[in-house]
């Protein structure tokens, strides 16, 4: 489970320092456009949240988030989540446990009292087991990979993000390298080199997968996004900042 923003100093933290072609699509092991619904309506149902790769991870909405209209390059509908009950949630997979490399990408838009929140996370609803995340907290954005409980690699960025404008946010970890790396709008805003890499296996009975806009049920730590958030994309590569969706 997500550790709470108060918590995050105590794990192996890397410090904070200092777009165009799609990626290939044996890259991509999920990509949630929330494309299938109408402007101003709930999303609802189980398994309604269609993933576009073709891996067939489809999530459920839960909480009430809302079809928002939105001009995002190649994108007509956002997910609006309020804050306070909205996420969507997708079941485990081998395919999304990815233990060296890999990219995570969205469009997110902060509201004015938007403080922080789930973008993209897997893990289950323990404290503190989670082997990658992207979520925003205290205005900033950070990514973490855990190898072990408590034993992970985490990045910030060094100021807040801006409010009220679409921002395309992106982490990729490069197997071979070590790089790990943040980005906002296709710039790098932060990096470091570490020889973590995110452990797989999560337990079966505490319900694991991947969780957008919000953490998992019964977790101490909801995590909920208040905001909008369009266009998730996971990869099993570190793409190139040319190959992610392109800035809003």
């Amino acid at each position: 489970m997500t550790p709470t923003l108060s918590r995050l100093a105590p794990l192996v933290v890397a410090a904070s320092c200092l777009i165009g072609a799609a990626a290939a699509g044996a890259a991509t092991v999920v990509h949630y456009r929330f494309e299938n619904g109408t402007a101003g309506e709930k999303a609802r149902g189980k398994g309604s949240v269609l993933d576009s790769s073709g891996n067939g991870l489809n999530g459920t909405p839960v909480g009430r988030p809302r079809y928002e209209a939105t001009g995002n390059p190649d994108s007509t509908l956002a997910l609006r989540f309020n804050g306070t009950t909205a996420g969507v949630f997708v079941p485990d997979d081998p395919l999304l446990q990815l233990t060296h490399s890999l990219t995570l990408e969205a469009y997110v838009y902060l509201r004015d009292d938007t403080d922080g929140g789930v973008i993209v996370l897997r893990g289950d609803n323990r404290y503190d087991y989670d082997p990658y995340y992207l979520i925003v907290g205290g205005g900033r954005l950070f990514f973490l990979i855990e190898q072990a409980r408590g034993v992970g690699s985490q990045l910030a960025s060094p100021t807040e993000l801006p409010k009220r404008q679409w921002l395309h946010v992106a982490a990729t970890l490069d197997d071979a390298t070590g790089v790990q790396a943040l980005y906002v709008n296709g710039s790098l805003i932060a990096s470091t080199v570490t020889d973590l890499r995110p452990f797989a296996e999560l337990r079966k009975m505490n319900h694991p997968g991947l969780a957008i806009g919000a953490n998992f049920e019964g977790s101490p730590d909801p995590l909920y996004f208040r905001g909008c958030i369009d266009e998730v994309r996971v990869s099993d590569v570190a793409l190139d900042p040319s190959e992610f969706l392109p800035p809003p």
